[in-house]
């Protein structure tokens, strides 16, 4: 949201952003705005369709569509939706919701399109990435353009357009991307199509430049690098790595997906003095039979060797795992746990997934459909999840389960759930404890095996 609103700012438009994630009465917020700001088209950013929650899932569309609702009651304004969620399954998403307009792929010159064509009388039928409605169908126009060169876009400078301040208390990291895209084929994967199958990168003065902004203008030190994969290519996240060194940059450095495909000592020692704080690590699987079924492009031998250098690094790692994709077996299940036993340190956490979501458009999909485990007539808009037909679901939980149970440093993602976890995050901000919650989870386990014994 915030990288299309500097966007069309840039272009010469008056945006106004509305984020209601703290709204306490959504109806009201968007009233208001509207009647003071009377938009002449009105774009919803979508981030995720659900939770991708196996054990407890929530649906997120539902209450999107009751806002796009209500916007189309109180303006007359085309409304736009957007945002990775969208780009899973645009076509899909603007049926559902009940938008005029679907953007798929990056929003930024997608967006300007429609708003130009609007503005000069006609539709935007033709603007590449621009799913449009007739009657009740969902038409689409050109593909997605993917540009190459993402320095013309201004820095998405998100304070400017939410209350930061108020996720900071949340300890949530300020957001920056260095590239979009992914070279990767994992089969339950939706990157591709969020974000093209190959690798745009800003330059390195760029992201220097957007930290050096944050940092003057918020009391912000923690940054999250939020790219499909961190490290690859490695030659840019070295460059990368050098600049920030260079730059003298006061801050602590976060990535969500370092990939063990391209590891080396060289990284490590740059990632530790540009001041990379913690990763996470997604191997999925620690059986080299199904991690050649799920096309993670990587073996148990380099998974491995990423966790002998994060061992000697002083960058702690949380490890995700993924149980139940086409082919897992009792047998595969038990490699992997005896896998993390084995090669994973002690000090870092992990994080381990029962069910897989099978997403629109994924070749997870085309699988599944093939193997007729899913009704022809399901969309696979709402969550549907994935469990291997060649193992019984209580032995993948019983499994999973008694090795969470005997790990203090292991957790499931039904943690996320417990009903004390943001009192626990909001106190740790307090306390100005920068430590993600994961590398608590040792401590917090503890306590709660504890009080079950009790």
């Amino acid at each position: 949201m915030a990288s299309v609103a500097s966007y069309l700012e840039h272009k010469g438009f008056e945006p106004r952003c509305l984020d209601l994630c703290f709204a306490r009465n959504v109806k009201a917020e968007i009233l208001k705005t509207i009647r003071h700001f009377e938009p002449e088209a009105i774009g919803i950013s979508v981030r995720n369709i659900d939770n991708s929650d196996s054990t407890s899932p929530v649906f997120y569309l539902t209450e999107i569509k009751e806002t796009v609702a209500y916007c189309r009651a109180v303006s007359d304004a085309p409304i736009i939706v957007g945002g990775a969620a969208v780009s899973v399954a645009p076509e899909l998403l603007l049926s559902y919701l009940d938008g005029d307009y679907a953007v798929a792929g990056d929003g930024e010159e997608a967006f300007v399109g429609i708003l130009n064509s609007l503005k000069n009388g006609g539709r935007a039928n033709q603007v590449a990435g621009v799913i449009h409605r007739n009657g009740n169908a969902s038409i689409p126009g050109k593909p997605a353009s993917w540009p190459k060169n993402l320095d013309d876009y201004p820095s998405p400078q998100l304070w400017r357009w939410v209350d930061y301040e108020r996720y900071a208390r949340y300890g949530v990291a300020m957001p920056v991307q260095s590239k979009r895209g992914c070279v990767f084929k994992c089969i339950y994967c939706t990157y591709p199509n969020v974000e093209g199958f190959n690798y745009r990168v800003r330059s390195t003065d760029a992201v220097v430049e957007e930290i050096h902004e944050i940092r003057k203008r918020s009391h912000f030190r923690q940054i999250e690098f939020v790219d499909s994969t961190f490290n690859v290519p490695q030659k840019y996240t070295k460059a990368l790595c050098e600049e920030i060194i260079r730059s003298g940059l006061d801050v602590s450095l976060q990535a969500s997906s370092f990939n063990p495909k391209s590891t080396s000592i060289e990284l490590f020692d740059l990632m530790e003095r540009a001041g990379v704080s913690s990763l996470v690590c997604t191997p999925e699987s620690g059986s080299d039979e199904m991690l050649e079924r799920i096309k993670k492009g990587f073996t148990t031998k380099e998974i491995v060797q990423t966790a002998q250098l994060s061992q000697k690094s002083k960058i702690p790692f949380l490890w995700v795992f993924l149980f139940g994709n086409p082919g897992e077996t009792e047998e595969t299940v038990t490699e992997t746990l005896d896998f993390i036993e084995r090669y994973i340190p002690q000090k870092d956490g992990v994080f381990l997934t029962i069910g897989v979501r099978i997403y629109p458009n994924t070749i997870l999909e085309r699988l599944v459909r093939n193997e007729g485990e899913i009704a022809d007539d399901n969309d696979l808009l709402r969550p549907t999840f994935y469990i291997s037909p060649r193992i019984r679901r209580e032995t993948l939980y019983e499994l999973v389960l008694k090795a969470v149970h005997t790990h203090p440093n292991y957790s499931t993602i039904s943690d996320l759930q417990l009903p004390f976890l943001p009192w626990l995050v909001r106190t740790k901000t307090a306390l100005r404890i920068k430590k993600p919650l994961w590398e608590l989870a040792p401590h917090i386990n503890r306590v709660m095996n504890a009080l079950r014994i009790r």
